[in-house]
């Protein structure tokens, strides 16, 4: 029986048909084949198929990725390209994966921060709502988990030397250093928070322990010392 899905797309705006209605193989077919599908042999390898032909066709050649499909998820959250990131390097995809580690480097601020989401193709947010802090926790695990995956993790560590450099430092100005928590921030939920959430703990936690990592990569002893000594 041939499955049919249909993922329209803000980037593409196109119907994608199981490959077993089609006659040769399709641009999306031998995107998937440059890499690998996990799960193959198992219930989960369509849902891992589809789920990779989302992240392929919401994502802009610049290494954007939209939120989702439809108007109202036409923007870009560093957390949501720090996951897809992730995804594209385990699975393969290190170019892509690159791409979306050299957009969350163009759109960081000058403190190293992010925006809570970006619109698509800019690098300003879409309306009033406050920095939050969780994006460089994440952007710096994202490039931990690209960087492992790849290659050459120095060399990738070191493309993207910057990023890594930017976001450390908020990372640690957030915990004075490793002597505090971080102070409230919203984190996905996308609400005002008078309290520190664990969805802002956790991802500065994990960012500076990737920093540590990338650091001792890069076989830096100056930074490493001081971000393995905070977190």
């Amino acid at each position: 029986m041939s499955h049919h899905v249909e993922l329209v797309t803000t980037s593409a705006w196109r119907i994608t048909t199981d490959f077993s209605d089609t006659v040769g193989p399709t641009a999306d077919q031998r995107w998937l084949s440059s890499g690998t599908i996990p799960g193959v042999g198992t219930p989960w390898a369509d849902m891992v198929r589809y789920a990779l032909l989302d992240l392929h066709q919401l994502s802009e050649p610049v290494g954007l990725l939209a939120a989702g499909a439809g108007e109202n998820w036409g923007f870009s959250w560093p957390r949501d390209n720090a996951f897809a990131a992730a995804a594209l390097a385990k699975t393969g995809h290190a170019h892509e994966a690159e791409q979306i580690l050299g957009f969350l480097a163009s759109v960081q601020g000058d403190d190293g921060g992010f925006q809570a989401r970006y619109l698509l193709g800019r690098d300003d947010p879409p309306d009033r709502r406050s920095q939050q802090a969780d994006g460089a926790g994440w952007a710096l695990w994202a490039l931990d988990q690209v960087a492992a995956s790849s290659s050459d993790p120095r060399a990738t560590a070191a493309q993207f030397q910057g990023l890594l450099e930017s976001a450390t430092g908020f990372a640690l100005d957030q915990v004075s250093d490793g002597s505090r928590l971080p102070p409230a921030s919203s984190d996905y939920w996308e609400q005002r928070e008078a309290n520190l959430t664990l969805g802002t703990a956790a991802p500065l936690l994990a960012g500076l322990r990737a920093s540590a990592r990338l650091y001792a990569v890069l076989d830096d002893p100056r930074c490493r010392g001081a971000v393995q000594s905070s977190s």
